[in-house]
Formats: C-alpha cells, sequence, structure tokens
C-alpha cells in the first residue's frame, strides 16, 4: 500500500527521534513511502533544534519537502500540509506520538471506502464507543452526577491526531481551513464551512488488537515538564511559559 506522509513538528528533535523511531519499526517498514511533507514551526528550542529535526527527516525518508514557516501556527500548518499528498492515501502524524504494536496495510485498506475519508489510531482519549463512527460526546448529568455518555450522531468527528486519511477528502478540507484557528474544532464544530462539508464524510477508530491504544501522546508530558501550557482564545490555540 502505497501512501504519502505528512507530519507537523516543532524544534524538538528528542521527540522527533522517538516517534520516527517508533512508527519506523511498526509501521513505515509495512507500508510503501511517497513523498513526506513535514512543517516545522518555530515552536519551542531553537533554531539549530529545528536543523536537527530537519536532518532527522532527510536522513529518515527518501523524498521530502520541508516547510520552516516564521511564526508558529498549528492551524496554518496542518492546512499547509493537508493540501500536498498525491497518493489516494496519506498518513498524518505529529512529532510527539510513538505507536504500541505493528501495523500493516491489510487492517487499514478495508476500513477506507465509500464515505469513510479517514481511519484514527486509537489513544487513551480517542478509546472504542458504542458506535461504529466517530461522534462528539458529552456527559448526561443528573445533580452533578455521570449518568453516561449522550453523542451527537449528526455531527461526525475527525481529528488532526495520527491517522490513515484520504488526500482528496484533506485537500478540500484544507481549502476551508482556517489558518489562525484550531483545525480539529473546525472540522466538527457545525458552526463553519468546513464543518458543513465535513458532515456528508465518517471517521472511525482501529483499535489496538488487545483492545487498547494504538498510539500514545508524550507531548503533553514534555510540555509539562518545561512549565508549557496551551490556551484557546476564541478558537485560536495559543503555547504560552508559565512562571
Amino acid at each position: 500500500m502505497e501512501i504519502d506522509v505528512t507530519i507537523v513538528a516543532g524544534q524538538r528533535p528528542d521527540l522527533l527521534e522517538t516517534t520516527l523511531e517508533s512508527f519506523g519499526c511498526h509501521l513505515f517498514d509495512h507500508f510503501e513511502i511517497g513523498m513526506v511533507f513535514v512543517n516545522i514551526d518555530p515552536f519551542c528550542g531553537t533554531d539549530q533544534d529545528g536543523d536537527t529535526c530537519e536532518a532527522m527527516i532527510h536522513e529518515t525518508f527518501g523524498k521530502v519537502e520541508i516547510f520552516r514557516p516564521k511564526t508558529p501556527s498549528f492551524g496554518g500548518a496542518v492546512k499547509r500540509l493537508w493540501a500536498k499528498p498525491k497518493r489516494k492515501v496519506f498518513l498524518h502524524l505529529e512529532d510527539d506520538w510513538t505507536m504500541t504494536e505493528e501495523l500493516r496495510p491489510d487492517r487499514i485498506k478495508p476500513e477506507l471506502h465509500n464515505d469513510v475519508v479517514q481511519v484514527q489510531l486509537s489513544a487513551l482519549t480517542k478509546r472504542k464507543s458504542p458506535h461504529r463512527y466517530n461522534y462528539p460526546a458529552r456527559w448526561r448529568k443528573i445533580m452533578g452526577l455521570k449518568l453516561g455518555k449522550i453523542y451527537d450522531l449528526n455531527r461526525p468527528l475527525f481529528a488532526t491526531s495520527p491517522s490513515f486519511v484520504s488526500a482528496e477528502f484533506a485537500a478540500q478540507c484544507a481549502a476551508l481551513m482556517d489558518p489562525d484557528k484550531d483545525p480539529e474544532k473546525q472540522l466538527y464544530s457545525g458552526m463553519t464551512a468546513l464543518s458543513e462539508f465535513t458532515r456528508s464524510y465518517r471517521s472511525l477508530t482501529l483499535q489496538a488488537r488487545d483492545g487498547g491504544p494504538l498510539v500514545v501522546d508524550h507531548g503533553r508530558d514534555w510540555l509539562a515538564q518545561r512549565n508549557v501550557q496551551k490556551e484557546i482564545d476564541n478558537g485560536v490555540s495559543r503555547w504560552t511559559s508559565m512562571p
């Protein structure tokens, strides 16, 4: 199965190295990798760290296109990268994830068809729901007690975490995406032209064989150790260093 790859990265070579090694042996070795598109934002680290990340990418992949914008923008990075893949399907990654088991094409091919345009790799925050497809959920509460989740079946849930994505679908998403706002929320908010477009499609989550997570997020711990926190102001995500 031939795929392109997109990677959203910061100037964090230690995280990127771990991610590339993990996905290399668990996934990349089992797929035919076409073009690899990488956005390295000036986020955390130094320009030299960014150069180290760029060198890692060139050492790992054969055909590479790297973007080094002057200002960090997660929305801008996703918009830029999702417009690029030319293969029918691509793998979207961030620089701070690892895998828990091998993943081969025979587990992906049967899932991506008709209106299913994204297969998310399960994480601790994206566990199996009672529905085959992904929908946003909220807790039903009575007097402060949680009595189960209510799923909004009118709004398919898409994500920017590790996933296989239809390139045609992603290109249309990129054209509608506001680079200044959180891309994930735009995909399913129900209040944007992008979320209206995605309403006609579906996303599902692929579990590990034991029912657990396929990928693990190391970025939150990395940021917490450095007292960096995420803040969202009017749909715009910013990372700030706390005293």
